[in-house]
């Protein structure tokens, strides 16, 4: 009876009505008038765990075990907490399994089913993307709602999950933009001559549009390709040049930290002699001072937290959802002011 019901539950009579009315709406529960309320004969267990699911207050995040604070750090787990706790969330964190293992990631996603998590969040890095690829089928079949963080292109099916997608793409394009708005005259793109990687192809892509201009007028840009040593004339040039005419943009931080550490071997120094910028923000080469694009670390917390808090969208269109984020550029001594 509803009297009984509110006592066991330690709530009002009109209160235990109304969650009634709702299990009955769903199928799951069948009231007669004098006979009581009894659970539907032949319950979906689906509609069951969907609406668990979506009652739980509890959301779990796989992380990896190889974190290089490029794409995520400490800033977003503590905004992505702080952003489920606003909701009454729990927050609850997970390693990546320590080899990578199909059974191993299906007992994580079988944990997360039983504790009827709202979400799972996966925060991935190097050498995470093959197992996921691998799960693939798991990640389709699970009961709880997955979001990912999508660091590159290289994990191309993403309909197991809702996702933050790393634009590197924009993310060139905004350099570019910048460089031409401030007069740049030619671009240097600094990377290694090993075959590109798509992120890396991305941003040179992107980079390229940023510098052409609404007529058509382009800043020239020319690839580079940097090793265990650059040769003489490019030094040579930079001597000539003193900044003038040439700036340099290394595809990401860490190509940037090799290029200046072999021109300061040449006496030439970075915001004096040449001006660089890169893309990454990794915090390995922070000391070196390069100019950079850095992913918005707390944004991206943020963002996961209201999917999961706001979720009237996923219980309206059950399908997902796709969120592209740009970097922002950190002006450092590496390179003259840009505005």
């Amino acid at each position: 009876t509803e009297t009984a019901l509110a006592g066991e539950f330690g709530t009002t009579r009109m209160n235990v009505f109304r969650a009634l009315e709702q299990l009955k709406q769903h199928g799951l529960v069948v009231r007669r008038k004098r006979a009581g309320s009894a659970v539907a004969p032949q319950p979906d267990p689906e509609r069951i765990r969907q609406l668990y699911n979506e009652s739980s207050k509890v959301v779990y995040a796989l992380l990896s075990r190889n974190p290089r604070g490029i794409h995520w750090n400490r800033t977003t787990l503590t905004a992505l907490a702080q952003t489920l706790r606003s909701a009454g969330y729990e927050l609850r964190r997970l390693p990546f399994p320590a080899v990578p293992s199909r059974r191993d990631l299906q007992t994580i996603l079988d944990r997360t089913t039983d504790d009827g998590a709202a979400a799972l969040v996966i925060f991935p890095d190097t050498g995470d993307e093959p197992l996921l690829r691998a799960s693939i089928p798991l990640l389709l079949a699970a009961k709880t709602p997955i979001m990912l963080l999508h660091r590159s292109d290289e994990l191309n099916r993403l309909d197991f999950a809702s996702s933050l997608v790393i634009d590197h793409f924009s993310d060139g394009i905004r350099m570019g933009t910048l460089l031409r708005r401030n007069g740049v005259r030619k671009v240097i793109a600094l990377r290694r001559p090993d075959p590109k990687p798509v992120w890396c192809a991305l941003r040179t892509a992107g980079l390229a549009t940023g510098l052409t201009g609404v007529e058509g007028d382009a800043v020239p840009m020319e690839e580079f390709f940097i090793g265990t040593s650059t040769p003489d004339p490019l030094f040579e040039a930079i001597r000539r040049d003193r900044g003038r005419e040439l700036f340099f943009t290394a595809l990401n931080d860490e190509y940037a930290a090799e290029f200046l550490l072999q021109a300061r071997a040449q006496g030439l120094a970075a915001g004096r002699d040449y001006h660089l910028a890169a893309f990454d923000d990794n915090p390995r080469y922070r000391s070196l001072g390069i100019s950079t694009m850095q992913v918005p670390h707390r944004r991206i917390g943020e963002i996961f937290g209201r999917m999961i808090c706001e979720n009237a969208w996923y219980r309206q269109y059950p399908l997902h959802l796709s969120i592209r984020v740009e970097s922002r550029f950190l002006q450092r001594s590496s390179c003259r002011k840009l505005r």
